[in-house]
């Protein structure tokens, strides 16, 4: 973090795909030299200028998050194609409780090179994403959801525990159209 006046700019550090060692090294780094985030892809596959192997995010940055103490944890991002709403806000609400309140929620609507050849559907990604989100809202901040959406169905649903953060870790959209920057403004933090 460097203060420049009033203003404050934060720093992040990307961590590799894999192997474990060396994202537990970079990690370790990242914490030492004072950063204010890690970030780990969230990606079935390494994808680059050549393919990669890939850790899954979320069960690395759990591990993270028992080896670093101040630094915050956020993937880079969560494509919303493939985790449902539920399943990623109690990913978040575990991840906010194991780091002691230090994960951010990263999501984004995704590209189709990285899910069309596992099978994964390829449809409206930018209103999943928005629905999505709202859904996870819900979970972290209501007792009991009901909700009737295009895609997602939820009836007396509930998530608990409820995640250390109030009202609910940061939200932040990957975004890059008009769309998708209204979305954020709307109902992300970043």
């Amino acid at each position: 973090m460097i203060h420049l006046g009033k203003e404050i700019i934060h720093f992040g550090i990307a961590m590799p795909f894999h192997p474990w060692e060396e994202v537990l090294k970079c990690a370790k780094w990242g914490e030492k030299y004072n950063f204010d985030s890690i970030w780990m892809a969230d990606h079935i596959v390494g994808m680059g200028l050549k393919r990669l192997d890939a850790l899954e995010a979320y069960s690395t940055l759990a591990a993270l998050a028992m080896t670093t103490k101040k630094v915050r944890l956020g993937t880079s991002v969560t494509n919303i194609q493939t985790r449902h709403p539920a399943v990623l806000a109690q990913n978040i609400s575990t991840l906010d409780h194991i780091s002691n309140g230090r994960i951010i929620t990263a999501v984004g609507a995704g590209e189709a090179m990285s899910i069309v050849p596992f099978g994964i559907p390829w449809d409206k990604p930018v209103s999943r994403m928005e629905e999505a989100i709202k859904v996870m809202i819900k979970l972290w901040t209501e007792k009991s959801v009901d909700h009737e959406g295009e895609f997602f169905k939820l009836k007396g649903a509930f998530l608990d525990p409820k995640p250390i953060q109030k009202p609910y870790p940061p939200v932040w959209v990957a975004a890059n159209s008009p769309r998708t920057m209204r979305i954020t403004g709307r109902f992300a933090d970043g």
